[in-house]
């Protein structure tokens, strides 16, 4: 008999998260846990289109802000894809 595994199951969560906060990782655990997700990254925007004097913090340093808050949880990561582009996200 052979054994299916489950696909990996990956979700992204996109913000500005400027700054990262409680609220923004409670949302990510409840979402991770109803959706079954493996993993869940964080995508914080390069330009928000909603926020259009732009953040108070770079990305660089919103980046690291979530690195640090998801830090030692293998369920969650950030990506950088967004700051690395120009125009609104």
């Amino acid at each position: 008999m052979s054994h299916q595994q489950r696909p990996f199951r990956l979700g992204v969560y996109g913000g500005s998260f400027d700054p990262v906060h409680l609220g923004h990782l409670l949302l990510a655990e409840t979402c991770r846990e109803a959706c079954e997700l493996d993993r869940l990254l964080f995508l914080p925007c390069g330009q928000s289109p909603h926020k259009p004097l732009g953040s108070v913090a770079t990305g660089q340093q919103r980046a690291e802000m979530l690195e640090f808050a998801v830090a030692g949880d293998s369920r969650f990561g950030v990506c950088r894809v967004e700051l690395e582009r120009s125009g609104p996200s």
